[in-house]
């Protein structure tokens, strides 16, 4: 009975009460049996003529009757098993905001007795393929391989996930990731220049840069605001303008245990890389931004996002798949 839940749906947002009320109109919904719309069942009855038949895995017999878990049960099983009974970060795609989130906390709380069982939820939006959704009826999935086959290290990929927020749709095509190959690139190339400095370690000490200087402050804001990775790529390409002995540093603690890139690993691909084939991160960032606003009917915005790439000296092709930048 979820009504008995001051808070149930508080991941909705500040007026996730006034949402269940919308839900919960009782004589204008079939409810199958439920006092509420929202409410759910931790055990499900089999069916007579099921029984014994292996229909299910989890099907077995308890004191209440042969039966299965409710469809949210497991989830609560498995975390409490691996990171106990409270715990930090539960991370989800954002349609389970709604329903499945909201049901695993109700359970929880009530078999643990721990409030907040999570003290945090990251909700990430969706990856879209050529501006669809992703589907194998579509024949758009693509596999790890599939990437590695075409030439890209997986290591792109994830730099491409990098390139927007993890609560903002993002949209996978192979120009698009041949984009984030080359920014990888670059800023491999740019690092390349400074090895002799990377060593993250003197005497048993991070060096991380001083903890009062605008480059330091400015890169952990980025990651203290949500999780901002466009920004902190933006910001480590800034820092690597101009950098000291600790920003270098910094930088490869900082890939060696949040971003995983190995951008300190020398490759022949990067010697041979040569300029002109390389797209600078600021200029994917305003075509990012600019793709957008366009999304969002800002044409005003989009203009001057062109223009700012022109003026840098570079053109902008809009494509079915999204855009073509070249020098």
């Amino acid at each position: 009975n979820t009504s008995k839940i001051d808070d149930y749906g508080k991941l909705l947002g500040p007026n996730y009460k006034k949402h269940l009320e919308n839900l919960r109109g009782g004589e204008r919904v079939e409810m199958g049996g439920k006092k509420n719309i929202t409410d759910f069942a931790l055990w499900k009855f089999a069916k007579q003529e099921d029984v014994g038949t292996g229909k299910r895995e989890m099907e077995r017999d308890s004191p209440r009757g042969v039966g299965f878990p409710g469809r949210h049960a497991e989830c609560s099983a498995m975390s409490s098993k691996y990171l106990g009974e409270q715990f930090d970060i539960h991370h989800g795609g954002a349609d389970h905001i709604s329903i499945h989130h909201p049901n695993e906390i109700a359970q929880s709380e009530c078999c643990f007795g721990k409030k907040p069982w999570v003290k945090y939820w990251l909700h990430n939006q969706f990856l879209q393929v050529d501006g669809g959704r992703m589907g194998k009826s579509l024949g758009n999935m693509y596999s790890l391989q599939d990437i590695q086959d075409k030439g890209y290290d997986v290591l792109d990929l994830r730099y491409f996930f990098f390139m927007a927020h993890y609560r903002s749709f993002q949209d996978f095509t192979w120009e698009n990731l041949t984009s984030a190959q080359n920014a990888r690139k670059n800023l491999k190339k740019k690092i390349a220049k400074y090895s002799n400095q990377a060593s993250p370690w003197r005497g048993g000490v991070p060096l991380c840069g001083t903890e009062g200087s605008d480059n330091y402050s400015n890169i952990l804001t980025t990651l203290f605001d949500d999780f901002n990775t466009p920004n902190l790529l933006a910001e480590i390409n800034k820092l690597l303008k101009n950098p000291s002995e600790e920003d270098i540093a910094f930088i490869n603690y900082l890939d060696t245990h949040f971003l995983k890139l190995d951008l300190f690993t020398n490759s022949e691909d990067i010697e041979n890389t040569t300029n002109d084939k390389i797209i600078p991160e600021e200029i994917i960032t305003l075509a990012e931004q600019r793709k957008q606003a366009k999304i969002e009917k800002n044409y005003t915005l989009a203009d001057e996002l062109r223009n700012k790439i022109q003026d840098a000296g570079y053109t902008i092709k809009d494509t079915a798949e999204g855009y073509e930048l070249n020098k």
